[in-house]
């Protein structure tokens, strides 16, 4: 196993930000669930779950839509909705290898702007799709196994990859596709960043931050199954170690992260004992995909052949 620690310089930029006000109409709604899960939880999940699944606004700077006006952009169909599809090539493509980028909840591709704009400019071609809700793609509503879906289905039509670079719930998405997938389709590097290893911890999250009981987050687990035919726990990477064990697998993970802890990053290290692990300081969730040092520990580990 290969530990690297660093140490970026984000935290002196920080700005303390005003703390937000409490949302009155959702301060309402989870007084409401809170009397509703003792007439009915299955109801009461189900609401929850409406609210869970529904994707936020996301925004574009000026960077990023000059960004996505450099981009080939093709649409893929799915489940009704059209999502966008990019593509940006480097004036020498030479090196004929491709990155597939995963981006996470409530982001989207052009927020890996700075990583895309330094790959390319080192010759690779790189790949990525704004999710259903997501970006410009049209939707009002997601979850883990749709977003799984569709990397699984671009990867299948245009990979195999040189790597693969997930970030949040985009890189449990890209763990569970290389998983699916069968080793000769495998990329040659799969680069996970902040990226929850399993789901059901989430869920226990959102169900306590409403104030709800163990019967209602018992029924959230069950509509996984309902709406995806799958287990909650199918979608966990620490139970995926045999058929990632052989990756040249990168995790990268902020101990100031808040949104997904550095012990779930240790937690799904020790199940994968020899990949290599990033312990970063210095950054947070939202700016870690951002970051000059870990754009450039990612350009030299994509640049390393890897061992057949």
């Amino acid at each position: 196993m290969k530990k690297v620690l660093i140490q970026t310089s984000s935290e002196e930029k920080k700005v303390k930000k005003p703390a937000k006000k409490a949302n009155a109409q959702m301060e309402w709604l989870i007084k409401g669930l809170h009397t509703l899960q003792h007439v009915s939880p299955k109801l009461t999940s189900s609401i929850i779950w409406n609210q869970f699944t529904k994707t936020p606004t996301v925004r574009f700077n000026d960077k990023q839509h000059a960004l996505i006006e450099k981009a080939e952009i093709s649409v893929i169909k799915y489940r009704g909705n059209d999502l966008k599809a990019y593509r940006w090539q480097p004036a020498d493509a030479s090196n004929g290898k491709t990155i597939l980028l995963s981006h996470g909840w409530g982001s989207k591709i052009a927020d890996f702007r700075r990583m895309i704009e330094t790959l390319v400019a080192e010759g690779y071609t790189v790949e990525g799709v704004d999710m259903k809700g997501h970006g410009l793609s049209a939707g009002t509503h997601t979850a883990l196994p749709e977003i799984r879906d569709v990397l699984k289905t671009h990867y299948s039509r245009n990979g195999p990859y040189h790597a693969v670079v997930g970030y949040s719930i985009g890189g449990l998405a890209a763990g569970l596709t290389v998983n699916e997938m069968s080793t000769a389709f495998h990329p040659n590097h799969l680069i996970i960043i902040a990226t929850p290893p399993y789901t059901r911890y989430f869920f226990q999250e959102i169900i306590d931050q409403v104030g709800c009981k163990e019967r209602v987050f018992n029924e959230m687990c069950e509509l996984v199954e309902k709406h995806y035919h799958e287990s909650i726990d199918y979608f966990d990477l620490r139970n995926k170690a045999d058929n990632l064990k052989h990756l040249d697998l990168h995790m990268i993970y902020d101990e100031h992260d808040k949104t997904v802890p550095f012990t779930k990053g240790l937690e799904l290290n020790e199940m994968l004992p020899m990949s290599s692990f990033v312990h970063v300081t210095g950054t947070n969730h939202n700016q870690i995909i951002a970051d000059e040092k870990v754009i450039g520990y990612i350009l030299d580990a994509v640049a390393v052949k890897a061992e057949v």
